[in-house]
């Protein structure tokens, strides 16, 4: 796969961090946390960190997991979704993500610039919480418990050329305890991410007095269709 090439060197500083004006002390904190990680080299935490950050529209995340694209750091080489990330941190106004984003649509082909164009779009409408409103209220206490989840199905098709893959997704559950929104992080296959849509309609969490935001991680394996329950962290 083309590499690209950039004019400009990408300094991981805590000393140089500027969060956007309108991040909250704890995005602040876990930014700072992901810097961190960073530096001690422990990707795998850093990306989840700010995979976090990005459902919430955070312009330093995308900027941070653009460059973690382009440099391998625990994430796989993606120009395009490099790219999308770029676009994505410039819509919500970082400073410098614009003119990264343009040197790499200028080694891109058309089609995937395309390609880059419609993630970045998705980034921007599935926000949980944009910088400048607030979509969906938030409560920061622990979660309600699940009541009833019902297993994704295996999509037949990709069983039937052999494709296993996972979804890792945030859910937004409603004080009825009905799952009112999702925001899957990574790329899988369409069909997974249908099928997983559906199982979420019929997913019930105990009431509560307002919105909660909690990861899910769900697996699907050739060998026995895999469920994995929620990530031990709760927003």
């Amino acid at each position: 796969m083309k590499r690209i090439l950039l004019h400009s060197i990408l300094l991981f500083s805590l000393l140089s961090l500027q969060p956007h004006a309108l991040a909250t002390e704890e995005e602040v904190s876990t930014l700072r946390r992901a810097l961190i990680d960073i530096s001690n080299q422990e990707y795998a935490t850093a990306v989840l960190r700010l995979e976090l950050l990005l459902a919430y529209g955070s312009p330093e995340a995308a900027y941070l997991l653009g460059w973690m694209i382009l440099d391998e750091q625990g994430i796989e080489y993606d120009p395009v979704r490099a790219l999308a990330l770029f676009q994505a941190a410039a819509q919500w106004n970082h400073p410098e993500a614009e003119g990264i984003a343009n040197q790499i649509s200028g080694q891109l082909t058309t089609d995937e610039v395309r390609r880059a164009n419609h993630q970045a779009e998705a980034l921007h409408l599935h926000r949980i919480i944009s910088n400048d409103e607030v979509s969906v209220p938030l409560e920061s206490h622990k979660a309600p418990e699940p009541i009833e989840r019902r297993t994704p199905h295996y999509p037949t098709r990709q069983g039937r050329r052999g494709i296993q893959s996972y979804v890792y997704t945030y859910i937004v559950i409603g004080p009825d305890g009905r799952v009112i929104s999702s925001y899957p992080v990574n790329s899988p296959h369409m069909d997974f991410t249908r099928t997983i849509r559906r199982a979420l309609r019929t997913w019930r969490y105990e009431t509560s007095e307002s919105n909660h935001v909690r990861p899910i991680l769900m697996s699907f394996g050739l060998g026995a269709e895999e469920f994995r329950s929620d990530i031990r962290k709760e927003f």
